[in-house]
């Protein structure tokens, strides 16, 4: 059984070295194998300031991940409310199509969808393999940090 992590962002920062360090860390302790996926608005977000090289911010999810686990970073789907795409005048938040994108990527029979910026910790992968090994859904909380040393 595989579980697929999905995170999504569109901020400029996501810290996808926080997420790799504290991924490869649990996977210490986690008895299933796991893929991550990164959807990314800002792979195509040409109006960002500054602007966003897609080439650029996949070597930034690269450096971070360093071949240490299996990853995939794509764009989200076409939508009429964002992106290269929409209909409006301007992006709006979609946060659901980011995650509908990440869950039509996923190849695991477990999915854990996580916020950009995040920190997991030591355990937080081997609760969610003995969720998948039981087949029960699981929901957590988090906490949030003004200052941290990770």
């Amino acid at each position: 059984m595989l579980i697929s992590v999905i995170n999504c962002t569109a901020r400029k920062e996501p810290r996808f070295d926080w997420l790799a360090d504290s991924l490869v860390h649990a996977m210490e302790f986690c008895p299933l194998p796991v893929e991550l996926i990164v959807v990314d608005k800002l792979l195509w977000d040409v109006r960002a300031e500054p602007p966003f090289q897609s080439s650029a911010r996949r070597s930034q999810l690269d450096d971070a991940v360093k071949g240490r686990f299996s990853y995939r970073h794509t764009l989200p789907k076409p939508t009429a409310w964002q992106g290269l795409h929409r209909k409006t005048k301007g992006d709006f938040y979609a946060l659901c199509n980011a995650r509908n994108t990440g869950i039509s990527f996923a190849r695991g029979q477990h999915i854990v969808l996580i916020d950009d910026c995040t920190v997991v910790d030591d355990l937080w992968l081997q609760c969610h393999a003995r969720a998948a090994m039981r087949r029960i859904c699981l929901a957590g909380s988090f906490r949030s940090y003004n200052h941290a040393t990770v």
